[in-house]
């Protein structure tokens, strides 16, 4: 069976792997890539190239349209390359580091970025869809905590799933 749209239009660099744990899958990646020339570059890495293939990703696949946008972020990387993406529209960035940090880092690659940072919530809520344990469980978790002051339509960014 074909893949969706939005896998075809990352081009033929695609490398089919089979379910798995993600320990399993990272290390089969690693392989593949390594044995092709390549090199693993982890998610969040703070670097130009990786803030750019962000925003080539959603520029490509745009997210819907929404009043506010709710983003995991750890490093601030990946939230740099899809702001670049949102420009003028509400975003909370829902921080697992410290919030400085993060913003240092955004406002390396973002002019005058138009984002709210707050800390994460450890909160018990269980999460409705996969996601991993510290960046979507705890911006799912200040979501239900905080979605009331929240007016229109939400979008809920979930990266690490």
């Amino acid at each position: 069976k074909p893949p969706p749209k939005f896998i075809s239009d990352l081009g033929d660099s695609i490398i089919w792997l089979r379910p798995n744990f993600y320990a399993v899958n990272f290390s089969v990646c690693r392989k593949k890539i390594e044995g092709r020339g390549g090199y693993m570059i982890p998610m969040g890495v703070d670097h130009p190239v990786v803030v750019e293939s962000i925003q080539s990703f959603f520029t490509r696949s745009p997210l819907p349209e929404a009043d506010t946008y709710i983003i995991p972020t750890g490093s601030g990387v990946a939230l740099s390359g899809i702001l670049r993406c949102l420009p003028r529209k509400k975003v909370v960035a829902i921080c697992t580091r410290p919030i400085k940090s993060v913003q240092k880092v955004v406002n390396r690659y973002v002019q005058a970025p138009s984002v709210w940072f707050v800390e994460g919530h450890d909160g018990t809520e269980s999460v409705p869809f996969p996601a991993h344990r510290f960046w979507e469980k705890q911006a799912w978790n200040w979501l239900i905590a905080n979605h009331k002051q929240i007016p229109g339509t939400i979008c809920f960014v979930n990266l690490g799933s």
